[in-house]
């Protein structure tokens, strides 16, 4: 789990570098808008493209690797992952599911679902590459299933994001190596909606993560009901949750105008003022050298 967080930390901030240059590289190679330190931005944006190439496939390889590690030690998540009720073999890996009553669109623990899926990809996922692995069903635990649509789509939306980022990074990487990076608007527009994806790709990781393990604060020790305080009131715990809530949301404020105001400020300027430099090949001009000189 630290390996899977922290590559898909850096693969989060390579992304919304990406997005943020690729912005500026398409008001200035595109649109033709007047952008200073344009090369910067090309510069800022390879650098991101190279972080992505390089953190986009190893995210998916071990967190395949950590999916096997949850089937083996928290069954119960994965069965919840994989909204499957009963234990079973050759269990399809759905790529979409919804109940077959639509009555019970609302109900995070419906039962019968109607997908579509990959046959066999669950089962083949569990046991690293035997699609006739039984996977344990939520049925057959003595605790209450967690909310199985919850994590169920969570962990759908995480895995998506994780392939489109390999997308991205390797579409970036073959416009550079053609020498069009700089001209491609439709990869600028995916960089620029993509840039806070990672994020999105990390949250729902951790709604997987957190809300799957339940009704388990500590896997197979301590249920959750029995770690609450017993002299806790209702009032007290929405009063903690209300000042945890306030407090993230003025960081995320104060995050925010900071960074606007690095991105709207540029590169600070160095002695002799900004280098520019060619857009395709990253080389400064040659300097003009004088006799006195």
């Amino acid at each position: 789990m630290f390996l899977h967080m922290q590559n898909s930390a850096v693969e989060s901030v390579a992304l919304f570098m990406a997005g943020v240059a690729a912005y500026f590289v398409y008001k200035h190679y595109v649109r033709g808008d007047e952008v200073e330190n344009a090369a910067f931005w090309v510069k800022t944006l390879k650098i991101a493209i190279v972080a992505l190439v390089i953190t986009a496939p190893l995210q998916v390889i071990h967190g395949d690797l950590y999916a096997r590690h949850v089937y083996e030690t928290q069954p119960q998540k994965f069965a919840a992952m994989e909204a499957l009720w009963e234990t079973d073999t050759y269990v399809p890996e759905y790529i979409v599911a919804f109940p077959t009553d639509l009555s019970h669109i609302l109900d995070p623990r419906a039962k019968e679902l109607l997908g579509i899926g990959i046959p066999g990809g669950a089962s083949w996922l569990a046991s690293g590459g035997d699609p006739q692995a039984e996977i344990q069903g939520l049925n057959s635990f003595e605790t209450e299933a967690p909310p199985v649509a919850l994590v169920f789509w969570a962990f759908r939306i995480m895995v998506g994001l994780g392939f489109w980022f390999i997308l991205l990074a390797f579409w970036a990487s073959y416009r550079w190596y053609r020498g069009e990076l700089v001209e491609d608007d439709l990869l600028h527009k995916a960089f620029m909606g993509s840039s806070l994806l990672g994020i999105v790709a990390v949250e729902t990781g951790w709604i997987v993560t957190e809300v799957g393990r339940q009704p388990w604060v500590i896997q197979d020790v301590m249920l959750t009901e029995h770690s609450v305080s017993p002299g806790l009131t209702g009032a007290e715990a929405t009063f903690t949750l209300a000042g945890f809530v306030g407090g993230y949301v003025l960081l995320l404020a104060l995050y925010t105008y900071v960074i606007r105001r690095i991105i709207q400020h540029g590169p600070p300027e160095i002695e002799g003022g900004p280098v520019e430099t060619d857009a395709g090949t990253d080389t400064p001009p040659e300097a003009e050298v004088s006799v006195d000189d």
